[in-house]
């Protein structure tokens, strides 16, 4: 079995590079270097490169107390809604020096409760939900938790939590505009879950686009999912 390479230190590469070790600890952290001159950037990370060096994250988590992971949760992966969402999330938080951590819940409350508990277990440092509900008392135990917590794509009704949403009511009125503007008299609405923020607002904006025409109620069918 082939001896195992003696472990490469900031310092050893601090030395090699000609800087203090606290420019390197610098230089190596995407959310710290862009404080150093680039040129010495480019020597510290070949540096690091040649020597081998590789960050030992569990020692930095407990010296800073942060883990440098973000938890990601949807409700379900197989959605064609939530690649380019996650892609988007997942680039924005690698280029921070951050790891994505992504989990389903497949729908089910037990289920996202468990897996919000085991992220907090594993002290990430931050929560991306896109699996709330309107009135949910899942998220009502994490809100005052120990990590912050952003909604994405949905909202619950407390507007307590920071959320990056759609305008619903807007994009289904522009629909209802669109098809009656080409003539279209008889015009019905699919809507989505009216547990959730997406199914309600679409609904709430798809009665207001038909008060806007002049007609008192539309056809509205719910789907179950």
């Amino acid at each position: 079995m082939a001896a195992r390479k003696p472990t490469v230190t900031i310092k050893q590469v601090a030395e090699a590079a000609g800087v203090h070790f606290s420019t390197v600890s610098r230089a190596l952290s995407p959310a710290t270097r862009a404080r150093v001159n680039p040129g010495i950037v480019a020597r510290v990370l070949e540096t690091a490169v040649r020597l081998g060096y590789r960050a030992n994250t569990a020692a930095s988590s407990l010296r800073t107390r942060r883990s440098h992971m973000v938890g990601l949760v949807v409700p379900d992966l197989a959605s064609l809604l939530f690649p380019a969402i996650l892609h988007g999330i997942e680039h924005t938080l690698q280029e921070q020096g951050y790891l994505t951590i992504v989990a389903d819940t497949a729908n089910d409350p037990e289920r996202h409760r468990r897996i919000l508990s085991a992220m907090i277990e594993r002290q990430v440092d931050g929560l991306i939900l896109a699996s709330a509900t309107l009135h949910d008392a899942v998220l009502d135990d994490w809100l005052d938790g120990p990590a912050p917590i952003v909604l994405i794509n949905r909202t619950d009704d407390s507007g307590r939590a920071p959320a990056v949403l759609s305008d619903d009511l807007r994009g289904i009125g522009l629909a209802v505009e669109h098809l009656a503007g080409l003539g279209h008299a008889r015009i019905g609405h699919v809507a989505g879950p009216q547990a959730l923020s997406t199914g309600a607002m679409r609904r709430r904006g798809f009665a207001a686009a038909g008060l806007a025409l002049g007609r008192r109620a539309l056809p509205v069918e719910e789907a179950a999912s």
